[in-house]
């Protein structure tokens, strides 16, 4: 008879071999214990800026709303980064909405009644720009047909008329006629120009602007609007124009019907004559 083999004996050889086999590899969890030191914990904050609301103060019934995710906000309202932020505005029957003036943000459509724009890294400040509908403006320039006469120097007193208003120039030479425009300043001689209405403005004159082509800022000491109530006396200085190129404006605070203006350019003495150059004057409701 052959030999059997004793079942108990296998299966003691096979778990053996299986134990000498796993014993020879390293059998460890990989973890590791972190100390305190090893940890950074960084929190962020989100940052808030404030958004502040100009309501218009001269347009009737006209004012601004703006929500944030629905709901309406108030001025001074703090809103984190990152966040849209809607602006309407509401229209008074008289007046007309002309743009945004939006500072530390970008409106999606500034020419729109209603706007969107996203809360950046610096505080917002919202207005809108109305003009009252049907507002009269008094446009001045100069040529041969609106001067009273040719003037030659910087010394003459004459007039110009333009859109039912005349003017009284002091001290502005137009070349004679030969410019659509007047310049005013002398060289070696300090001297003062004024543009003085000749009537009272029966409108409510709320701005006056300057188209101011040339000048000699550095010779220049002020530029100022008067307003009054007589021709002669009474003048009260409503404010100063910016001494540079372009259009420059005055608005005055309380606007009053029935009022004289007048445009001062104060001048030192220069190295050259015309040391400003003007081409426009308006006066706007």
């Amino acid at each position: 008879m052959g030999r059997k083999s004793h079942p108990f004996f296998y299966i003691k050889i096979i778990c053996k071999s299986i134990a000498e086999n796993i014993h020879q590899f390293s059998i460890e969890p990989a973890l590791k214990v972190w100390k305190a030191e090893d940890i950074t914990i960084t929190s962020h904050t989100a940052t808030e800026h404030a958004i502040n609301i100009v309501q218009p103060t001269d347009a009737g019934t006209s004012y601004i709303t703006v929500k944030v995710g629905g709901s309406e906000i108030t001025s001074g309202t703090k809103v984190m980064e990152g966040t849209e932020v809607k602006a309407e505005i509401t229209i008074d029957g008289d007046y007309d909405f002309t743009t945004w003036d939006i500072t530390g943000a970008t409106p999606s459509s500034p020419l729109s009644h209603v706007i969107t724009f996203t809360v950046g890294t610096e505080d917002i400040t919202i207005k809108a720009n109305l003009v009252k509908r049907g507002a009269k403006s008094y446009t001045i320039t100069w040529n041969p047909t609106k001067n009273s006469q040719s003037v030659g120097s910087y010394t003459a007193t004459w007039s110009v008329t333009a859109e039912g208003l005349t003017c009284n120039m002091v001290n502005w030479n137009n070349n004679s006629n030969k410019w659509n425009l007047v310049k005013c300043g002398r060289k070696d001689n300090a001297s003062v120009a004024t543009i003085t209405t000749a009537s009272a403005i029966s409108e409510a004159i709320k701005k006056v602007t300057m188209t101011i082509d040339a000048l000699t800022a550095s010779k220049i000491n002020s530029i100022t609007l008067y307003v009054s109530g007589s021709a002669d006396s009474g003048w009260t200085s409503v404010g100063t124009f910016t001494k540079a190129t372009g259009d420059q404006s005055v608005t005055i605070a309380s606007p009053a019907a029935n009022k004289y203006y007048k445009l001062e350019v104060d001048c030192a003495a220069g190295t050259s004559n015309g040391l400003l150059t003007l081409s426009k004057l308006v006066f706007s409701e």
